[in-house]
């Protein structure tokens, strides 16, 4: 949605220093609820994934 004005403004702080700006891509970034989630695993609130690893969520791209 906001993808063309994000561009749109990059390109022209950067017009004379790209010839061609790039397509953009904006992704959720999830990394803090995994960290999260491991360290509640660590400090003993869940199962210790230790000793259970399949407790865990795997990592997935999106």
């Amino acid at each position: 949605e906001n993808t063309v004005a994000i561009r749109h403004e990059l390109a022209q702080r950067t017009k004379h220093q790209l010839r061609r700006m790039p397509n953009l891509l904006f992704y959720g970034d999830d990394t803090l609820d995994y960290i999260e989630n491991i360290d509640a695993s660590l400090k003993g609130k869940d199962t210790n994934p230790i000793h259970n690893p399949e407790i865990l969520e795997k990592r997935k791209k999106s």
